[in-house]
C-alpha cells in the first residue's frame, strides 16, 4: 500500500496544549517569585533575633531616650561613650542606632493639643537656637540647646543591623541598594488601611502615611525610590525595608 507522504501533521491535542501553557505559566511564577525575594534576612530570622536579644535592644533604647535628659551638659555623654553601649551593639549584630526625622511622638501622639505642644517646643527651640548663634566671643563656645536632642527622646530610633562581610544592605539587579532595619517608636503608631499615620499636625491631618505590609520578605510592588516599607512586630517595634534606590 502506498503512504501518503503529504498528510498533515496531527494537530497537538487540547490536553497537551494545557500541560504546555500550565508549565510555562508556572516557569514564570517562579521568575517572578525569585525576582521578588528581597536578598536580605527574612522577617522571620530578624524577629527570632530581636526576641532573643530583646532585652538588649530595649536597653539601648533606654540609652538612646534618656541621654538628652542628664542636667549636666557639659558631662553629658553620647550614648556610644557610656561603658557597656558598644558592647550591647556587637551583642545584637547592630551597626549604627541613629534617629530618623519623622516628626516628634510624644504622649497622645493623635491629639490636636499634642500637635499644639510640638509646635511650641519648636518655636522655642528655634528661638534658642537663633540666640545660640548669635553669640560671640568665649559664650560661641557654650553648648548649643539642649533642644537639638528631643529627636533622641521623641523620635523614631533607626537600629541598623551588620551584615556578614561588615555589609549594611545588599544589592541585587533590580535595586542598587536594598535595607533592613528595626525601628522603634516611643508612642504607639496607628496603622490604617495598610499604612502607618504619622502623628496629627495641627491641621488635624497626619503628618505622613508609609506603607505597611505583612511580609517583607519580597520586595514590594511599585516600591520607589527611598522609599521604607513597615512591618509591625509589636507595637512599639518594627521592621522596615527600604529601597537606597
Amino acid at each position: 500500500m502506498k503512504r501518503d507522504d503529504n498528510r498533515a501533521p496531527s494537530p497537538i491535542s487540547r490536553r497537551k496544549k494545557i500541560r504546555i501553557i500550565l508549565g510555562l505559566l508556572a516557569v514564570a511564577a517562579i521568575f517572578l517569585w525569585w525576582c521578588q525575594r528581597a536578598p536580605l534576612p527574612t522577617d522571620e530570622e530578624m524577629i527570632a533575633h530581636f526576641q532573643e536579644h530583646r532585652a538588649e535592644f530595649e536597653e539601648l533604647v533606654r540609652r538612646n531616650r534618656t541621654f538628652a535628659q542628664r542636667e549636666h551638659w557639659p558631662e553629658l555623654k553620647w550614648p556610644d561613650q557610656e561603658e557597656g553601649t558598644l558592647q550591647l551593639r556587637q551583642q545584637v549584630g547592630v551597626a549604627t542606632v541613629n534617629y530618623l526625622s519623622l516628626l516628634d511622638w510624644l504622649p497622645a501622639p493623635y491629639s490636636l493639643a499634642t500637635a499644639q505642644r510640638v509646635k511650641s517646643m519648636k518655636d522655642e527651640c528655634a528661638q534658642d537656637v537663633k540666640q545660640w548663634r548669635e553669640l560671640d566671643g568665649e559664650k560661641k563656645n557654650l553648648p548649643p540647646p539642649k533642644c537639638r536632642l528631643l529627636g533622641y527622646q521623641y523620635g523614631v530610633l533607626v537600629f541598623t543591623p551588620k551584615l556578614p562581610n561588615n555589609a549594611y544592605y545588599a544589592g541585587s539587579w533590580r535595586y542598587v541598594a536594598v535595607k533592613k532595619e528595626y525601628v522603634h517608636f516611643p508612642e504607639p503608631p496607628r496603622i490604617e488601611q495598610g499604612y502607618l499615620r504619622g502623628p496629627i499636625q495641627e491641621d488635624g491631618q497626619y503628618g505622613y502615611k508609609k506603607r505597611a505590609a505583612s511580609s517583607l520578605n519580597y520586595y514590594p510592588f511599585g516600591w520607589k525610590e527611598y522609599e521604607c516599607v513597615y512591618r509591625p512586630i509589636d507595637a512599639h517595634w518594627f521592621i522596615t525595608l527600604c529601597n537606597g534606590h
